[in-house]
């Protein structure tokens, strides 16, 4: 059995695995003269990038090998084969790897511009094979279970027309991680579905985790039931088979443009039955390790991704909310980006330096989601599914 102690071990290791900076990715934007080396280095990464990324699928091991030859040569086959094992090792490493080794040297080619741009969609509310789930779940839930296609024609269109380099999606990725079927039978399907969908984006997708993405559904006695009792498991889930959660479901991004350093925070705020205040809600190891990383370089610009946001009515007590009261206390933190309340709203609270701005639901419809823009002394931010602006928030 876990105990409290052995949890309190385990949250302070993997806090401590976070501070050591290897789930932090710098990307330089300084003007400079472009090089046609490093567009001969760009296409060449992406050409033996591409060949170990096919060679990490199409390279097989054998269960079993009938030696039929000489010791010596039993001996060469068997240098070989374990040769061939460690190469796909190898391979499967890079290939996991190709993802933000990519990015960054594709900034590093084309940093010409003072200017990082990026999207911000949520509650997408994805439902994959719906029609294997229980009938009353198609039935509430049929509107998400359309929601595919429409994704995938964002993550090819959108990014390109809007020169952004990134996608953050806040929560509710998927409508649920699992739901029962028509026998009774849990069915557990959503993540493994969704990780295959990023591969189509020609621009990293970075995620947080919502309250539907832990949620499992159910019916008893007829009715139907949402619980998140099994939220350990969703989360190894994301961990296991979704690349940004690699080092956790909650983690962080540096990102610099001349001199200003961008640091994203995305967290992990999808629980919703605190027992001891309000929503938003995070763990305390989680707070720890996000008290650490507000403290890193006071000169950073924070951005703080996450689902579920600030309230007024919360606000109007904010001392019955842990993560607020630790934001409000960083003059360094400028935007907090949201979802849940499937709202397009933009709320400035006295007594912080930070707005949250919330966008409404993707799953609803395809128009709902914003640009924003970065630059060395600004923060901008478009209204709605357009390019034009709606807020701009001065750093300096």
């Amino acid at each position: 059995m876990t105990t409290h102690s052995d949890r309190l071990r385990t949250g302070k290791q993997k806090i401590n695995n976070r501070h050591d900076g290897k789930n932090i990715q710098i990307l330089n934007f300084n003007k400079k003269i472009f090089i046609k080396t490093n567009l001969w280095r760009t296409i060449l990464f992406f050409l033996v990038a591409t060949v170990l990324w096919s060679c990490s699928r199409d390279v097989k091991t054998p269960d079993v090998v009938h030696f039929v030859f000489t010791s010596d040569m039993k001996s060469l086959i068997h240098d070989n084969m374990k040769k061939l094992f460690f190469l796909k090792e190898i391979f499967k490493s890079i290939r996991s790897l190709c993802f933000v080794s990519g990015l960054l040297l594709f900034m590093d080619v084309y940093g010409q511009t003072d200017t990082i741009s990026f999207l911000h969609i949520t509650d997408t509310h994805l439902i994959f094979h719906l029609d294997l789930y229980h009938q009353g779940t198609v039935l509430r839930r049929n509107h998400f279970g359309k929601g595919i296609t429409p994704f995938v024609n964002f993550l090819q269109t959108v990014p390109a027309a809007t020169d952004s380099k990134m996608v953050v999606i806040t929560g509710d990725v998927t409508d649920f991680y699992e739901s029962d079927r028509h026998n009774g039978d849990m069915f557990a399907l959503q993540i493994q579905q969704f990780a295959r969908i990023p591969e189509v984006s020609q621009i990293p997708v970075f995620c947080t985790l919502g309250n539907h993405d832990v949620a499992s559904y159910g019916w008893k006695n007829e009715n139907w039931y949402s619980t998140q009792s099994n939220a350990g498991k969703a989360r190894a889930e994301w961990i296991r088979n979704v690349p940004c959660f690699a080092d956790g479901t909650w983690y962080s991004h540096i990102y610099k443009i001349g001199q200003t350093g961008y640091r994203f925070i995305f967290l992990d705020n999808a629980y919703t039955v605190p027992e001891r205040e309000k929503m938003p809600y995070i763990c305390y190891e989680q707070l720890h390790w996000l008290k650490d990383q507000l403290e890193q370089s006071p000169d950073e610009v924070k951005i703080v991704c996450m689902h579920i946001p600030f309230s007024k009515e919360l606000i109007s007590d904010p001392n019955r909310n842990n993560l607020y009261a630790l934001l409000a206390q960083h003059q360094g933190v400028k935007l907090v980006l949201a979802g849940h309340r499937h709202e397009n709203v933009i709320n400035s609270f006295d007594g912080t330096g930070f707005i949250q701005v919330e966008t409404a639901a993707f799953g609803y419809g395809v128009a709902n989601w914003r640009l924003i823009k970065l630059t060395a002394d600004k923060i901008i931010v478009s209204s709605a599914g357009t390019k034009q602006k709606e807020l701009i928030i001065p750093i300096r």
